[in-house]
């Protein structure tokens, strides 16, 4: 039931996966050879906007029942539990690694960068998104996100661009409203 309400928010209510599927689609160089995978993907909604234009998706997900539903909803992609901070997938072996807002349920960040600039081949991007709470409208979803979804926060652009350098990536930021980081 839970799994079900999360697509029908992100999907239908906010249209989380059709905009963040844009903004992978736009800003992440896909090509057609290339392996994608999605760390903390929930059910893969986001990443289902992208398995048409890739060879293969993979969708990392520590929680069962989010899992689940993504297996039930798109055969295409493959579906792994697990952590951020240990993914289970070889060095070097793959194209793409989507960040779509995640990294801010995540208190290691940098141990997630590290992960996965490991899996990366070489030539490979990493694709972060996140949104910025500002402002009073910020500071309740802030509180929202920390008791509801166990957030950490902050996570600001200097800091995930920094996180980036020290893995030994190269950071540029796309977008200024939240944030879209690219590092190649």
């Amino acid at each position: 039931m839970l799994a079900r309400i999360w697509d029908l928010v992100l999907e239908r209510v906010l249209r989380h996966y059709r905009m963040s599927g844009a903004i992978v689609s736009r800003r992440a160089g896909l090509r057609p050879s290339d392996v994608a995978l999605d760390v903390g993907g929930g059910t893969g909604g986001v990443s289902a906007q992208i398995a048409g234009a890739v060879r293969a998706v993979i969708v990392l997900e520590p929680n069962a029942t989010l899992a689940k539903r993504g297996r039930d909803r798109f055969p295409r992609s493959r579906f792994l539990r697990g952590d951020g901070t240990r993914l289970p997938v070889r060095d070097g072996s793959v194209d793409v690694v989507l960040l779509v807002e995640v990294l801010h349920h995540i208190a290691d960040a940098d141990a997630v960068l590290g992960e996965c600039a490991r899996v990366l081949r070489p030539g490979g991007r990493i694709l972060i998104e996140e949104v910025e709470f500002i402002g009073a409208v910020g500071w309740v979803a802030r509180q929202l996100e920390q008791r509801v979804f166990s957030g950490v926060w902050p996570r600001d652009r200097e800091g995930l661009c920094a996180g980036l350098a020290r893995v030994g990536m190269r950071p540029t930021v796309l977008e200024q409203e939240g944030f879209v980081i690219l590092a190649a």
